[in-house]
């Protein structure tokens, strides 16, 4: 017997043509299995529809009840591969499936929960979703017994993702609670107004700055002017200690030449007399000591005379004070000055602390309006983005556009004519080689057989005629009957 790798070309080639009715008969039943295949299985069809993500508000902002503050300085880090990659999941995701479930099978929300998943897994078997890379575009594939329910599925799912785009993108009640906290802010704005205005009109303030550099312009004036009355009144002081000095020791006679009219002779000779005594007085107390009797004498005399002049002629001191009327005057003039500055820079000083009392609750005041303006403007302006937001949803506006509606194709993706043709020859044609060989195969192997059988039945029949004598002894000289020899050939 002879093993399939002992064969040659020619062997393979003869056992083709002589099975090769069996080898036709095989390949016509796989066609003919192939086109009962096509006819008799069940069809499938498919619905494609894309969608295009372009950059929009959902992706390029934030949600509108986020504060954006300058301390808050938030932006969306995420890549444009991150986005598709979540829109292509939230596509995927149950809610969207199930509600595409109970549009296109509405009888199957009244199913039990067991055959309602059933048909779940088997929708979700039906749809595939992918996104190819580097792209902004992604595509869903729906699969049908029908091509009105594939594209049923397709539909389905993009309308009802867009809706739910809509609503996870933009969420429902930011702009009435945008609008109620933009209302409060105002009203705290407008209060807190309204206590900075009241703190202004107590302290009679226009703005501080200005205040403030009109109070120092006056009490640097006032400083300056009162070092001047100052510089004046002592320098008026001197000039009239000088001069009250220099009429005292001004004899008389002459100082009411000064102020007019003629001496009194009997004064003027106590005058003198009183001149004379006072240069004897100084004289003594040159030599002596005060406790000397000469000068203690002088003294004496020289305080009586003093005394009869004082009670003779008061008028003295009225003459000095008129030759010294104009001297007073502009030195009580002087100090009068000097004391009002000095009480208008007290009063310019305590107006300055006043102020600054009022600067700390002008400028808490002040604070608190800025901030509440800011807070204010803030939510007023989230409030507009959240409007914004409300008639985008209304409108259904997004960033994401159907390129491509679910398509309604009539030709049947499963089973395809052209492939299971196809894979039924090829598998015929093999089917019948393998036939053709192995029935080749098995012919050899009945030939061996038959040989091996008529090989034992040719042994027996040598082993009865080598019984007789005749026989043995031809075989001992070599003399085999010829017939023998060639069968066993």
């Amino acid at each position: 017997m002879s093993s399939p790798e002992s064969w040659t070309l020619i062997d393979y080639f003869a056992a083709l043509w002589r099975y090769k009715l069996r080898a036709l008969a095989v390949c016509f039943v796989a066609i003919g299995a192939g086109v009962a295949f096509i006819v008799y299985m069940p069809k499938k069809y498919e619905s494609e529809a894309k969608l295009f993500v372009r950059i929009g508000r959902e992706n390029a902002t934030l949600d509108p009840t986020v504060i954006k503050g300058d301390q808050i300085a938030v932006a969306s880090s995420q890549s444009r591969e991150t986005e598709i990659n979540s829109i292509v999941e939230h596509l995927k995701s149950r809610g969207i499936l199930q509600k595409a479930l109970d549009k296109v099978l509405p009888a199957s929300a009244e199913e039990s929960d067991i055959d309602r998943e059933r048909a779940y897994t088997k929708l979700k078997s039906r749809v595939q979703i992918s996104s190819p890379r580097q792209s902004t575009i992604i595509g869903l594939t729906a699969k049908g017994d029908t091509p009105e329910e594939a594209q049923q599925i397709a539909a389905a799912i993009v309308e009802i993702y867009l809706d739910e785009h809509l609503r996870v993108s933009r969420p429902n009640g930011s702009l009435a609670f945008l609008n109620d906290q933009a209302a409060q802010m105002r009203n705290e704005y407008e209060q807190a107004l309204k206590e900075l205005r009241d703190a202004k009109n107590r302290g009679g303030l226009a703005s501080i700055e200005g205040r403030r550099k009109a109070i120092e312009d006056q009490i640097s004036a006032v400083e300056s002017q009162l070092h001047q009355t100052e510089a004046e009144h002592a320098a008026a002081s001197a000039r009239l200690k000088s001069k009250r000095a220099s009429i005292e020791n001004t004899p008389k006679p002459l100082l009411k030449q000064l102020v007019g009219g003629m001496p009194n002779d009997g004064l003027a000779q106590m005058r003198d007399r009183l001149f004379q005594l006072q240069v004897q007085q100084e004289e003594l107390r040159s030599k002596f000591s005060d406790s000397h009797p000469n000068v203690v004498s002088v003294n004496k005399q020289v305080l009586e005379l003093t005394d009869i002049l004082n009670r003779e002629d008061p008028e003295r001191e009225q003459i000095i004070k008129t030759l010294c009327a104009e001297e007073e005057a502009r030195h009580a003039a002087l100090t009068a000055q000097e004391k009002s500055l000095r009480t208008q820079l007290m009063d310019l000083q305590k107006s300055m602390v006043t102020l600054n009392e009022d600067e700390i609750l002008v400028t808490q005041t002040s604070l608190k309006v800025r901030q509440l303006e800011t807070k204010y403007m803030t939510y007023a302006a989230n409030s507009e983005d959240a409007r914004i937001d409300k008639e985008l949803r209304d409108d259904k506006i997004s960033n994401l556009s159907v390129i491509q509606p679910a398509s309604l194709s009539p030709v049947a993706i499963f089973p395809q004519k052209a492939t299971t043709l196809l894979m039924a020859g090829f598998a015929g044609m093999v089917g019948g080689i393998l036939l053709a060989l192995v029935s080749e195969q098995l012919r050899r192997i009945r030939l061996a057989q038959e040989q091996d059988a008529a090989h034992s039945e040719l042994v027996i029949q040598h082993i009865g005629i080598a019984e007789t004598p005749d026989y043995t002894q031809q075989i001992v000289v070599g003399r085999a009957p010829a017939t023998l020899h060639s069968k066993s050939l």
